[in-house]
């Protein structure tokens, strides 16, 4: 049984930051530090990536006049997940009251989680999916490794 009211509850959940979490804020200022070309949320592509490394060094400005052309190079697709709400291995819990609810709902979490994937690699991208638990160093030569195996 929940400790606070329905109306309390959304309104906490409602408080919870969708992107530009501080883990994925630590995760760009590190990555972007060892000299990754780096754009956050593309909402463009499927499950609008956390982070799109398309490179390293000076990104390429667009030549002037084809501005309105996107210039798309499929690069690695970061998701930084939550462990609550997608539902980590290691650390998500399900919660006490509305139990079927949360089922469903972490269930359609994993099943969007997993098209996402797909849909992105069907277009080139690499993906590699981060925790919210790893160390944001650690999570950093992650994407490096990836990023120098693709």
């Amino acid at each position: 049984m929940d400790t606070v009211s329905r109306r309390r509850r959304s309104k906490i959940m409602r408080a919870i930051p969708r992107e530009r979490t501080s883990i994925e804020n630590a995760i760009y200022a590190r990555i972007g530090s060892m000299g990754f070309v780096v754009k956050r949320n593309d909402a463009t592509l499927p499950g609008s990536p956390d982070l799109l490394i398309t490179g390293r060094g000076t990104p390429t400005s667009v030549p002037a006049g084809l501005s309105h052309i996107r210039f798309m190079i499929p690069g690695l697709a970061v998701f930084v997940h939550g462990c609550y709400w997608h539902a980590c291995p290691l650390h998500g819990t399900l919660p006490k009251s509305n139990v079927a609810f949360w089922k469903r709902k972490f269930a359609n979490n994993k099943a969007r989680d997993a098209e996402n994937v797909r849909a992105l690699r069907s277009m080139g991208f690499k993906v590699l999916v981060v925790w919210e638990h790893e160390r944001p160093e650690a999570a950093a030569e992650r994407i490096a490794k990836a990023w120098n195996a693709y």
